[in-house]
């Protein structure tokens, strides 16, 4: 269980800003910090007390929220976790997992009208289930954003998918020390293109491990993504990764190490 310490009025859980880099520092994604601190107690997919739906719910009436998960297991959700904007949910402490074979973690509005932004997920495992598209999906314009220590466990579409982008709206965001473990599709960047004038996405992977899997290392399109000190190890296809229409990708002092 984690101890939440006051000194000086700063709370000891700020100090994870400190490892942001890339477009997370740019864009100044802070989170919830500032914001209500909430603890989960509870891996209930419900909205009853110490549940994190129900975090959820106060995050949203108090314009945002640091969500702590206080306790370990598998969260089994079914419909779609929609973060608040400007919310962070800590796993730092513990071992949660989320696990879904119907649902993602969305960071957009459930019924496709906007974005959710300012938001950080620390220290997770999403098992994706094999059946289903899983993961974390961004869309409709979500802008700053981090995701930090996740591991993604298997999964067959996209287990980090950015979609249906917005004209004139920035979308920043950060995946840093995160894990893919035998995904098929582990990463797509694809922006909707048709926006006009056409949307840009910039995004940072960096100190990432790509194991088993079998593309999207990533895969980007419409996008400037900048990729370092990441390990792609035994992927399964002939192409780990690739730059696609209206795309920059750079990779930099990455180890890339087929299983073909």
């Amino acid at each position: 269980m984690k101890i939440s310490l006051t000194i000086e009025g700063v709370k000891a859980y700020d100090s994870i800003l400190d490892e942001r880099e890339g477009f997370a520092v740019l864009s100044d994604v802070t989170g919830g910090l500032g914001y209500p601190e909430i603890n989960v107690t509870s891996t209930a997919d419900t909205e009853d007390a110490g549940t994190l739906r129900a975090a959820f719910v106060t995050a949203e009436a108090n314009g945002g929220g640091w969500i702590n998960l206080v306790t370990s297991g598998t969260m089994n959700y079914v419909n779609n976790l929609e973060i608040p904007n400007n919310c962070t949910i800590d796993g730092r402490g513990v071992d949660w997992t989320f696990a879904s074979d119907t649902g993602r973690i969305i960071g957009y509005e459930g019924d496709l009208s906007g974005s959710k932004d300012n938001w950080i997920l620390l220290n997770v495992k999403i098992d994706c289930a094999a059946s289903a598209p899983g993961g974390v999906a961004l869309g409709y314009g979500s802008d700053r954003w981090w995701l930090h220590h996740i591991e993604f466990l298997n999964g067959t579409n996209d287990t980090f998918y950015y979609d249906n982008a917005v004209a004139d709206k920035l979308v920043r965001g950060t995946l840093s020390y995160c894990k893919w473990n035998a995904t098929t599709k582990s990463m797509l960047i694809a922006p909707e293109y048709t926006a006009t004038p056409t949307p840009i996405t910039y995004v940072t992977a960096h100190h990432c491990y790509f194991t088993g899997c079998t593309n999207r290392m990533p895969t980007t399109q419409h996008s400037i993504f900048h990729a370092y000190n990441n390990v792609n190890s035994l992927w399964q296809t002939s192409i780990a990764s690739s730059a696609q229409t209206g795309s920059s990708l750079l990779h930099e002092n990455s180890f890339f190490d087929a299983d073909t």
